[in-house]
């Protein structure tokens, strides 16, 4: 990982263009430059969380949630999945290739369900929100990463594999309006055999010294431009209501600018 300090926001999109150029990037901002890279699984129940076992969460969150939302999902059976891992774990193609319940996970993970799926944007400004939404001191820190700075990737067997998931799915609207993106990482050929497969950390992959695959940039920017950014964004729409889109969004967005606009 590169660490880039930038004093003034007006610098970081000049920033962004030297460093990733022509690369396919995606974004994360966070509020607090100390935090690591972390999923909301990570941060709720820690780390090496068996797949089937957090599939198996899933399937017993279903019929809750479609029974209050009226929704309903197809997702694949826990048999089925079961003979998925299986799979990866004699070939992570099948991992790299393929990812089951991506759809319903994507949109548990967008209402607070404990997630493996760590959230990015296609968008440097969106992240940059996201950074600086609730910035209260310290260091902000907005990520770029790149899965394929030299156009291939290779997985080894007994090391974590992180894998991109792309937006063309069904999910809640907010996938859509933030241009939501989703990394999973995961060790899918443990080195014992006895070993289940497992949600693995992501920084577990970025520390790995590799200028072939997963390049990820970190810039650091100082939370007192956060009036600054947060007015700068709301120029072009980019507030919490336009991304959130719900009343408390729209309340937070209408009391900013009564107070910061006036």
């Amino acid at each position: 990982m590169q660490e880039i300090e930038i004093e003034r926001f007006e610098d970081f999109e000049p920033w962004i263009n030297r460093t990733t150029g022509d690369l396919d990037v995606l974004f994360r901002g966070q509020s607090n430059s100390e935090w690591g890279l972390e999923t909301t699984l990570e941060r709720n129940f820690g780390e090496n969380i068996g797949l089937e076992y957090y599939y198996q969460g899933v399937c017993i969150a279903l019929p809750q949630i479609e029974t209050y939302t009226g929704e309903r999902w197809s997702i694949t059976s826990y048999d089925e999945y079961i003979n998925w891992v299986k799979k990866c774990r004699g070939d992570n193609r099948n991992f790299a290739f393929d990812f089951l319940g991506y759809e319903f996970m994507a949109y548990l993970r967008h209402h607070g369900f404990p997630s493996p799926l760590l959230d990015w944007s296609r968008s440097p400004f969106v992240a940059a929100f996201f950074a600086f939404r609730h910035a209260k001191k310290g260091k902000v820190s907005i990520y770029a990463y790149c899965e394929y700075p030299k156009q291939f990737k290779s997985g080894q067997s007994g090391k974590p594999l992180i894998r991109v998931l792309g937006p063309y799915i069904r999910s809640h609207k907010r996938h859509f309006q933030q241009q939501s993106w989703y990394t999973v990482c995961a060790m899918v050929q443990p080195p014992i055999e006895s070993e289940d497969s497992y949600y693995a950390k992501h920084e577990s992959v970025f520390s790995e010294t590799n200028d072939e695959q997963d390049a990820l940039w970190k810039f650091n920017l100082p939370a007192s431009e956060r009036e600054k950014v947060l007015r700068h964004l709301n120029r072009y729409n980019l507030n919490a209501f336009s991304l959130f889109g719900s009343e408390e969004s729209l309340c937070e967005t209408v009391g900013y600018n009564a107070f910061v606009w006036r």
